[in-house]
Parts: structure tokens; C-alpha cells; sequence
């Protein structure tokens, strides 16, 4: 209920500062809730940018090879600055399960530059991990908006499945 409730209050503007963190255990729904804010900013034709927070860092590491490769005035989506400037500029950026990568300099200079640039341009943010054990900077920027704990135990699994096949779940080929 509280994580619904945040939700419709990130999508209303009633957070303040327009970040919204969400963490908890796995397969809680962090990641539906975020897809959910998505979809309804897509609905107002509003750009979205989706990153498992892994995958940007990767994105980014390979961005600086095809950089090094443009000729002068050359533009490239793959490309670093492409990728850095989306990722700042868009209307709302989800980052999904910060914190679940091996933190290198790199890795956190990147996210506080992003990050640091949505805070001080009140550009959404919603993210989402399985733990608070992050980056001092990166948390004091999320308290300011809504941090929001799910709790529980995880959708996935047999049962769950099961119950929404109504008891005939089979894999057949």
C-alpha cells in the first residue's frame, strides 16, 4: 500500500524532489512498480529511459571505444556522451537494482554524475535496489525525494505460477 501510494504520488508531482527509491527483497515488485511509472509517462509521450544499472555501466564502457572511433562533428547513439546525456536529459530515468554491480571508481563516478545532475535539475528518477547499502551521496539525494521499503516474500515462483494457471502448469513442447 505505501509503495502504491508513493508511486501516485511520484506520477502527481507530490514528491517534492522528484526521486523515488524503492528496495526491498527480490521479487517483491520494485521493478513492476518502476515499469508502471514508465509506461504512464510513455502514455503522455514523455521520454523514458530504462537501465539495469549493470547493463548502463557496460553501455557506457563500451561508449567510450565508439567515441574514440567518431571522426569530429560525428554522432553515434552508443557512443558515451550520448548515452551520459540521455540518461541526464530524459524526462524520467529509471535505474534498476543499483547497488547490485561490483563498485568501482568508475562505476560511481558515473552514477553521481547522472544522478547528481537529475537532483540539481529536478529530473525524475526512480530507482530501485535490494538494499540502502549505498553510496552516501546517492542515498542523501533519494531521501530528499520518497525511499520507500517493500516488503515480503518474493511473487516468483512454482506457486505463485501454478495458482495463476489455476493448477495446470506444465512446460510442454
Amino acid at each position: 500500500a505505501e509503495a502504491v501510494r508513493a508511486v501516485s504520488d511520484f506520477l502527481y508531482g507530490r514528491i517534492e524532489s522528484p526521486i523515488l527509491l524503492l528496495y526491498g527483497g527480490v521479487g517483491l515488485g520494485k521493478t513492476h512498480l518502476a515499469m508502471a511509472i514508465a509506461w504512464e509517462r510513455l502514455l503522455e509521450v514523455k521520454s523514458v529511459a530504462y537501465w539495469q544499472v549493470s547493463e548502463l555501466l557496460d553501455a557506457l564502457r563500451y561508449g567510450y571505444k565508439i567515441e574514440d572511433r567518431l571522426a569530429p562533428g560525428e554522432f553515434n547513439e552508443q557512443s558515451y556522451s550520448a548515452i551520459m546525456k540521455y540518461a541526464k536529459l530524459c524526462y524520467t530515468l529509471i535505474l534498476d537494482d543499483i547497488g547490485a554491480y561490483k563498485t568501482t571508481e568508475f562505476a560511481q563516478d558515473r552514477l553521481d554524475s547522472i544522478i547528481d545532475f537529475r537532483y540539481i535539475h529536478h529530473r525524475e528518477i526512480v530507482i530501485t535496489s535490494n538494499t540502502l547499502e549505498l553510496p552516501e551521496r546517492t542515498l542523501d539525494r533519494c531521501k530528499d525525494g520518497r525511499v520507500v521499503r517493500l516488503r515480503g516474500k518474493s511473487y516468483r515462483g512454482s506457486t505463485r505460477l501454478q495458482r495463476l494457471a489455476g493448477g495446470k502448469l506444465h512446460f510442454g513442447y
